[in-house]
C-alpha cells in the first residue's frame, strides 16, 4: 500500500500520521491490519485521540457482531451459514477460526474440521487454548489417534498443557483408543487435583475401558484428599462397583453425601443392583421413587431380561402403560419387542407396535428393523411384510431381515422373488444379503439356485466367507451330493468349521457314500 511506504519513511510519526494510515486500511476493508496498526501505535507509546478510537470501536463491534451470528448459526446447526459468513469476512483472527472449527466439530464433521485447521496453519494463524478441543475431538471421532498425537505434541510446544480443558479433551482422546497409560499421564502432570470435570473424565474414562478397580482407586484417593465429590463421580463409580457388597458401600455414601435425590444417581444405583442380580433392591428403589423416568423403567426392564424374568418385565411395562406421563423411546421399545421375542409373546408385541405406529416411530429406518426382526423371529411373515411396506426408506439392511424372514419361515420362493425386485430398485446386496439367499436355495431344493448365488457373490466382488460355504455346503447334503459337499469341505480357503462337517454327517446317515474316498469315520476325526 503506498499510504504505507509514505508513512514509512517519515522521520516524525505521530497521531495525525498513524490515524491517517489506519484509516486507510480501514477504506480498503483491511480491518484485521488496522487493528494491527493501531496495536504497534499504542507500543509506540502514542496517545489515541476521539476519532481514531471510533474507528477501532467499530471494527470491534463488527468482529463481536460477526462471531455472535456464526455463533447463533453452528448452534442451529446452519453450518452453510456460518461458513459463508466466515469466508466473506474481512478479518479471520483466531477466535474466528476457532469458532468454526468448533462449529464443525460440535455437528460431527470431523474432517472438515482438520481441514479447517490446516487452512488456519497455511494462513499463518497461531491457535489459542480454544482451537485444540475441538480438533483433538474431531481426531477422537475419526478415531485417528496418531493425528492427534501431532496436535498434542503442538499443545505442548505451544505452552498449553497445563490447560485442564484441554487436558480433559486429551485424556477422552486417548481413552476412546484404549490408551489408558497416555490418558494417566496426561492426568498426573495436572496441577488442579481438585478440579471436578477433569476428576469425573479420568473416573469415567477408566469406567469405559473396564478398569473398574483403578476407578474405585482413583475414587478412594480423592475421599482420602478431602475433595468435594458431586454427584457425577457416582454415575461412573456406582457403575464400577465389581461386587454387591461394594455397590452397597457406593450407594450408602451418595445417601450419605446427598446424591441419591438427583434422578440419575437413583437410575445408576436401580441399574446397579440389577446387573447384580440384586432385582430385591432394584426394586426396594424403584418403588421409592417419587418420580419415574423412563430410564428408570429401561434399566429395570434390562435387569429382568439379563436374568430371564421376561414376565415380570413385562408386568412392568404394563405398568409403565398405566403411569401415562412415562414417554416411551426407541431404546425402550427395543428392549421390550426383543423381550416379547424371547417370550413368545406375539400379542404383546403387536399391542407395542401399534403404539409405536400411532407415535410414527414405525417408519423409522431403526426401529423398522427392530419391529421387522420381531416379527420374523416369532413366524409372522405378513406382519413382517406389512411393517416393511410400510416404510419410507427401504435399505439393504431393512431387505435383509424380509429375505432372512420369508427364508427362515419356508416362503423360499418368495425371498427369491423379492431379491430380484430388490436389484431392480438398485439396491446393492451385501455378504448378509447373500447368506440369506443361499439359506432360501438350500431349503427350497434348488442346488442349481445355490450355485448361482453362490457364484452371484463373486460377481458382486464379494469375498464369500465361512458362513457362505457351510451354507453352500448345507444345500448340497441335502440334495444328497455328499460326495460334493466332501470335496468343497477339503478345498474350502479357511478352516472349515463344526458346523460344515454337523451338515455333512447329519445327512451321512441318510444317503450312502457309495463313490466318495474318505469315509464317515475319517469325516469324524477331522
Amino acid at each position: 500500500m503506498d499510504a504505507q511506504n509514505v508513512f514509512d519513511t517519515l522521520d516524525e510519526q505521530n497521531i495525525v500520521t498513524w490515524t491517517v494510515l489506519i484509516t486507510s486500511y480501514l477504506e480498503n476493508g483491511q480491518d484485521e491490519e488496522a487493528l494491527g496498526l493501531y496495536y504497534d501505535m499504542r507500543k509506540a507509546g502514542i496517545k489515541p485521540d476521539e476519532a481514531i478510537l471510533v474507528c477501532i470501536l467499530k471494527v470491534c463491534a463488527q468482529i463481536g457482531l460477526r462471531e455472535s451470528l456464526m455463533t447463533a448459526y453452528m448452534k442451529c446447526a446452519s453450518l452453510e451459514d456460518a461458513h459463508t459468513l466466515f469466508v466473506t469476512s474481512s478479518i479471520r483472527d483466531v477466535t474466528c477460526w476457532s469458532s468454526i472449527i468448533a462449529g464443525y466439530s460440535l455437528h460431527g464433521h470431523n474432517m472438515e474440521s482438520l481441514e479447517l485447521y490446516k487452512n488456519m496453519e497455511q494462513d499463518g494463524v497461531q491457535p489459542n487454548e480454544m482451537t485444540f478441543p475441538p480438533i483433538l475431538k474431531a481426531c477422537t471421532g475419526l478415531k485417528r489417534l496418531e493425528c492427534g498425537k501431532l496436535v498434542h505434541n503442538q499443545i505442548v510446544n505451544l505452552g498449553f498443557e497445563n490447560d485442564n480443558f484441554i487436558r480433559s479433551t486429551l485424556i477422552e482422546m486417548y481413552a476412546c483408543a484404549e490408551r489408558m497409560e497416555e490418558a494417566c499421564s496426561v492426568f498426573r502432570q495436572t496441577s488442579a487435583v481438585g478440579d471436578d470435570v477433569l476428576l469425573n473424565i479420568m473416573i469415567g474414562a477408566f469406567v469405559e475401558c473396564d478398569q473398574n478397580e483403578q476407578a474405585l482407586e482413583l475414587f478412594g484417593q480423592i475421599c482420602q484428599e478431602g475433595v468435594e465429590l458431586d454427584h457425577v463421580m457416582f454415575l461412573w463409580v456406582l457403575r464400577a462397583c465389581l461386587n454387591i457388597r461394594e455397590g452397597r458401600l457406593m450407594h450408602a455414601l451418595a445417601i450419605k453425601q446427598g446424591f441419591d435425590v438427583h434422578v440419575e444417581v437413583q437410575n445408576t444405583v436401580i441399574s446397579m443392583y440389577s446387573k447384580m442380580g440384586s432385582l430385591d433392591d432394584a426394586h426396594a428403589i424403584f418403588n421409592s421413587l417419587s418420580k419415574r423416568t423412563i430410564q428408570s423403567y429401561s434399566v429395570l426392564f434390562l435387569g429382568h431380561s439379563l436374568f430371564g424374568c421376561f414376565d415380570e418385565a413385562l408386568q412392568l411395562y404394563h405398568q409403565m402403560n398405566v403411569e401415562s406421563m412415562i414417554q416411551q423411546d426407541q431404546s425402550t421399545l427395543t428392549l421390550i419387542l426383543k423381550i416379547c421375542a424371547t417370550f413368545g409373546t406375539l400379542s404383546t408385541g403387536r399391542l407395542i407396535y401399534t403404539m409405536i405406529a400411532e407415535s410414527s416411530l414405525d417408519r423409522e429406518p431403526f426401529m423398522g428393523n427392530i419391529i421387522m426382526d420381531f416379527f420374523a423371529t416369532l413366524g409372522s411373515v405378513t406382519d413382517t411384510d406389512s411393517v416393511f411396506n410400510g416404510l419410507h426408506l427401504q435399505d439393504m439392511a431393512l431387505c435383509n431381515v424380509l429375505i432372512g424372514a420369508y427364508a427362515e419361515n419356508g416362503y423360499f420362493w418368495d425371498a427369491l422373488r423379492f431379491f430380484r425386485v430388490m436389484q431392480e430398485d438398485g439396491i446393492e446386496p451385501d455378504e448378509r444379503t447373500f447368506l440369506c439367499l443361499l439359506n432360501a436355495s438350500g431349503h427350497a431344493g434348488s442346488i442349481i439356485l445355490s450355485y448361482n448365488c453362490f457364484w452371484s457373490i463373486i460377481d458382486h466382488k464379494i469375498v464369500p466367507n465361512s458362513h457362505h460355504f457351510t451354507s453352500l455346503i448345507d444345500a448340497l447334503t441335502r440334495a444328497g451330493l455328499l460326495c460334493e459337499a466332501e470335496m468343497l469341505i477339503m478345498n474350502m480357503p479357511m478352516e472349515p468349521s463344526l458346523v460344515a462337517w454337523t451338515a455333512l454327517l447329519g445327512c451321512g446317515s441318510k444317503h450312502v457314500f457309495s463313490d466318495c474316498k474318505s469315509s464317515e469315520s475319517g469325516c469324524c476325526n477331522q
